[in-house]
């Protein structure tokens, strides 16, 4: 007789397991408690669960790259339990940069990893949990589905192709259209790499952008930053104070990676003058990732221990989909 297929789930707190305090919804430990429960309502006795949770459960507000590796940690953990995949239910606002993290920290993982959340807490009666759930399931046992990816309002969709976009409606999550074809290579670390977390920044440019915002990068101890730039890598490079500051973050060793704030579309660093003028920099061309794409891909090349020049190679190949 067959034995049932095994998958894990990590609950780490957001919206679908929130309950009503003082007249706010907080996160709770008490749908982990309900989950088996749950999950065999769901599904019977055709699939056997290990559930696992982080502690505390946290609003998803509250993430943090520390969090990124107890994450990885505990999925790995389920995959040497025997798991054949691992189902991650976490906050929507900071879900595609947890699940983009992920796919850069356990690049080589042989299951898939499904993240998931909802809109409305799972005790709602009109809450989409329920929903979420069962597709996020369902995109764990399809054949050759290694990998992490991201399930959401009927939608199973790339972990580093997508974006919160929306606030106020079930479909919460967008992908960002594929560019050309590019040739993927594997990540330049061991699956259970020991990590040497570094911290990381994204800074928004906009007109009137502070220089001395780019000061403080190294006072801060920031390892890294994304830039998000206008239109196709496009900054106020005509202002010699916003120039000279970026000069001093490269010297105090800042990596700085510029992506789009544009939903659509790439940077192209030869496009215009500001933005060659930024290339000319050192600034290097994030190509068409998603901030929080480029966010997770830089902290796991700093983390890995990576010197410089191999961060800036890496930052410009294909891992896993994100350029």
């Amino acid at each position: 007789m067959s034995t049932a297929p095994s998958l894990g789930v990590l609950y780490t707190g957001g919206t679908i397991g929130m309950q009503p305090r003082a007249g706010t919804l907080a996160p709770s430990a008490a749908l982990a408690d309900s989950l088996h429960a749950t999950l065999r309502a769901l599904h019977g006795e055709t699939l056997q669960w290990q559930i696992a949770t982080l502690a505390p459960p946290i609003d998803s507000a509250d993430a943090t790259p520390a969090t990124w590796h107890a994450m990885a940690d505990a999925i790995l953990a389920l995959a040497d339990a025997g798991c054949d995949g691992v189902l991650v239910l976490h906050g929507t606002d900071t879900l595609a940069h947890s699940a983009a993290a992920m796919a850069f920290l356990l690049q080589g993982l042989p299951i898939p990893v499904v993240f998931t959340g909802s809109m409305l807490p799972a005790n709602d009666p009109d809450s989409d949990a329920w929903p979420n759930l069962r597709g996020a399931i369902a995109a764990l046992r399809e054949p050759g589905a290694a990998g992490v990816r991201l399930h959401f309002a009927g939608r199973t969709l790339s972990a580093v192709r997508c974006s919160k976009r929306r606030s106020d409606g079930f479909d919460a999550f967008a992908e960002r259209a594929p560019g050309p074809p590019t040739d993927r290579v594997a990540a330049p670390w061991p699956l259970r790499q020991r990590w040497q977390p570094q911290r990381v920044a994204l800074l928004t440019l906009h007109p009137g952008f502070a220089p001395e915002l780019l000061d403080a990068l190294p006072q801060a101890g920031i390892a890294g930053c994304v830039l998000a730039c206008y239109g196709s890598g496009t900054a106020p490079t005509g202002d010699a104070a916003f120039m000279a500051a970026l000069a001093r973050a490269q010297r105090a060793g800042v990596l700085l990676l510029a992506v789009s704030q544009c939903p659509k579309g790439r940077v192209r660093m030869d496009s215009y003058e500001a933005s060659r003028r930024l290339r000319d920099a050192g600034v290097i061309d994030g190509g068409g990732m998603t901030a929080e794409a480029a966010l997770g891909k830089l902290h796991a090349l700093l983390a890995a221990g990576l010197d410089d020049v191999a961060c800036e190679h890496w930052l410009r190949q294909d891992l896993c989909g994100e350029m």
